[in-house]
């Protein structure tokens, strides 16, 4: 019987041995000796959170993301310990409780999870600096930026040492250069961004002088620049990258890229769970394993995951007391995009143009009650918003960049149903974010102003007042009339030389004799428009004085209706007024009226019209009919130089097609802009008036020298 218990008991002792083998054999096919287990290095890593926590607090431990990774983390650290846990940020935006909390809610989270590190990148800046250096004052998990500054000085923390058995490794944070920093925090907080090489390098130079012999980057910076650091700075051992939103990693995703001058970029860029990584350390870091864990629910029990839930219970309450206010309501559902929320800046701020970032709102139909969550749920991007004036030419090269962009008010390559014109100026509404972007294509500072209001902000008060956010259609906007004053002033050296008949008399307002003299030329046109209809007022005043002689004593006053029927033909009523600056033995007064239609083509426009001219003071005469023509055309010949040239003729008769007469003017110049406001022409001007009557005619040439100044100005 004892011999039968004896081998019962071996049997049992030999299963229970053979049982822990192949349990050890299952969960590693290499088990590690001791020696190599205490040279492995492990770390947690996490990118793009984004702040997404669920809004809800009923079954929160289970279905909240967040909290459920959270409860991974933890439990990881428990089941198999590691080393460190970091994070590769964009993770405190765009979710609504983040934004709510300013980015605390994710700090509770990162404190939980003991969490070392976060990097700043991009995203996580829409918070607001201000807020994240707040959120983040007295927290275990500190922020790294070795590239952000205020003042010339780090403002967070350039990195870290972590002692492992003894060995210091850095781990060295650095933004992206795409950041968009706040206008309070570049202009009174004076933060701004230093080149990453500048700050890599100084970062890793500290770190050697503290004795670290590995270099790991956690960077925000794109492939491209990550790929330029690690070649650059061959005492980086390893590059971290959680594929900063906007990078392009070819047209494939990509995992790992060892580069052949030594080191290595991981892209980690999963954000439904943590990665586990085994680093070797026995000489240059190698890496062993990295997997991906998706997290999951765990049971977890422990005061200070009682104390978070607690502290994210009492987030999502008071997020409840706000998200759930009412904004307004609709009738019909309405599907809303990028394009609502650009229309809508235009239609507050009045501009021409609106211009944002792709996905700045997450497409969705709402239909009925509008509750304050509604919009923190779709808005992606949540900058302020600035105003600013470009140029046509400007605009033109933004639409060829082949930016991410919506952009508003633009069809068909016309701005409210005109051309777009390269040396007008057109007043735009944009995002701090795509203002940044337009600066550094168009490679100029351009004046702007903050209107201090996110977008979210804009949409919130727009839906309790105007609601044009939820609009389906926005042709009205191109339908509002805008005043738009242009003013031309020019001085200039007139040599002139005239030639007439002994029959003839001088024309209101021209001159008599040949001269050589200074004068001045001053155009200003005032014009209220809309898409369809164009009313154009331009007093003109040529005026050069000789001791008391008046050489020229010319003022015109156009009045000029243009209806804007399609691109080439649009009818139009012109009514003209001339007489004189200064009287001289009276005040004549001549005056047109014309209907016709205006002919565009490329470069090359023209009117063709009928209508009568009489003089109706000092002198009074017949009323003549007539015919006219007028054409003018603009050739660029360089950036800063072009050729124009203006035709201007009237030939007209008496009722009784006695005295026909023919009026001609022809000007040809070159003019040279200096700058926006600033730039000399040389001009020629040639006039002819020809009376059948009495067979004879007057003419004149000019030749002019001037200095112009052009300025504008629009209203609404």
């Amino acid at each position: 019987m004892s011999c039968k218990k004896s081998f019962h008991s071996a049997r049992i002792k030999a299963l229970i041995i053979l049982i822990a083998i192949i349990h050890i054999l299952g969960s590693n096919s290499f088990p590690k000796t001791q020696e190599h287990k205490d040279e492995n290095f492990t770390i947690i890593i996490t990118a793009n959170l984004q702040g997404l926590y669920s809004t809800e607090i009923e079954d929160q431990e289970k279905e909240d993301t967040i909290i459920t990774l959270a409860q991974s983390i933890v439990s990881e650290s428990k089941e198999d310990p590691f080393d460190l846990y970091v994070d590769l940020g964009n993770s405190l935006y765009p979710g609504a409780l983040s934004k709510y909390s300013y980015g605390s809610a994710i700090f509770d989270f990162f404190d939980f999870t003991n969490c070392k590190a976060t990097v700043l990148s991009s995203r996580d800046l829409n918070i607001g600096l201000s807020n994240i250096e707040l959120s983040s004052n007295d927290r275990k998990t500190k922020i790294l930026s070795s590239n952000m500054l205020r003042e010339q000085s780090p403002l967070f923390m350039p990195y870290f040492i972590h002692d492992f058995n003894g060995k210091k490794i850095a781990f060295i944070g650095i933004t992206s250069q795409d950041s968009v920093l706040d206008d309070a925090s570049k202009k009174i907080l004076d933060v701004d961004l230093l080149d990453y090489n500048e700050a890599v390098k100084s970062s890793i130079q500290r770190a050697k002088e503290e004795g670290c012999k590995n270099i790991i980057l956690l960077s925000s910076l794109n492939l491209r620049q990550n790929t330029e650091l690690i070649k650059n700075f061959p005492e980086i051992d390893l590059i971290f990258t959680g594929n900063e939103p906007g990078g392009k990693f070819f047209s494939v995703p990509i995992s790992r890229v060892d580069i052949d001058t030594g080191g290595t970029i991981l892209v980690l860029n999963k954000n439904k769970g943590f990665y586990r990584l085994e680093l070797n350390l026995t000489e240059k870091p190698l890496i062993e394993s990295l997997k991906f864990y998706e997290s999951s629910y765990k049971k977890i029990h422990s005061n200070s995951y009682n104390n978070f839930i607690s502290r994210i219970s009492i987030w999502k309450s008071k997020f409840s007391e706000e998200e759930n206010k009412i904004i307004t309501e609709t009738s019909k559902p309405i599907s809303i995009s990028d394009e609502n929320a650009a229309q809508m800046l235009r239609h507050r701020y009045r501009t021409e143009i609106a211009i944002i970032e792709k996905n700045s709102i997450l497409p969705k139909i709402v239909e009925g009650t509008i509750y304050s969550r509604t919009i923190l749920g779709i808005v992606n991007n949540d900058y302020p918003i600035f105003t600013y004036r470009l140029s046509g030419a400007d605009i033109k090269k933004i639409i060829e960049s082949d930016s991410d962009f919506v952009i508003s008010g633009i069809k068909n390559n016309k701005i409210q149903g005109y051309e777009i014109s390269d040396p007008k100026f057109y007043s735009v509404c944009s995002t701090q974010f795509v203002y940044d972007k337009v600066t550094r294509i168009l490679r100029k500072d351009i004046k702007y102003t903050n209107r201090w209001n996110t977008i979210t902000e804009e949409i919130t008060d727009d839906l309790k007042k105007d609601k044009s956010f939820i609009k389906e259609n926005y042709d009205y906007l191109d339908e509002r009339f805008r005043l738009a004053i242009d003013i031309n002033l020019s001085n200039f050296y007139d040599k002139s030389e005239v030639s007439m008949g002994d029959k003839i008399s001088t024309p209101p307002g021209k001159p008599s004799t040949t001269y050589t003299r200074w004068g001045m030329e001053d155009t200003i046109n005032i014009k209220f428009y809309n898409n369809h209809h164009e009313f154009l007022f331009t007093p003109y005043i040529y005026f050069i004085k000789k001791d008391e002689q008046y050489l020229q004593n010319l003022l015109r006053g156009t009045f000029l209706y243009t209806y804007n029927a399609n691109d080439y033909v649009k009818p139009y009523h012109k009514s003209v007024g001339e007489t004189v600056v200064k009287e001289v033995d009276g005040r004549p007064i001549l005056v047109r009226e014309t209907i016709g239609a205006s002919l565009f083509w490329k470069t090359l426009n023209g009117k063709i019209g009928v209508g009568f001219e009489k003089q109706i003071q000092e002198e009074e005469g017949p009323v003549v009919y007539g015919f006219e023509t007028i054409m003018d055309a603009k050739f660029n010949i360089t950036n800063s130089l072009a050729y124009i040239f203006k035709l201007d003729t009237f030939i007209s008769s008496a009722q009784d097609q006695s005295n026909l007469q023919m009026r001609t003017e022809i000007a040809n110049s070159l003019s040279l802009q200096i700058n926006s406001i600033l730039g000399i022409s040389l001009k020629h001007k040639w006039f002819k008036l020809y009376s059948r009557e009495i067979e004879d005619s007057y003419k004149y040439t000019q030749t002019l020298i001037s200095l112009d100044l052009k300025t504008d100005f629009k209203f609404f």
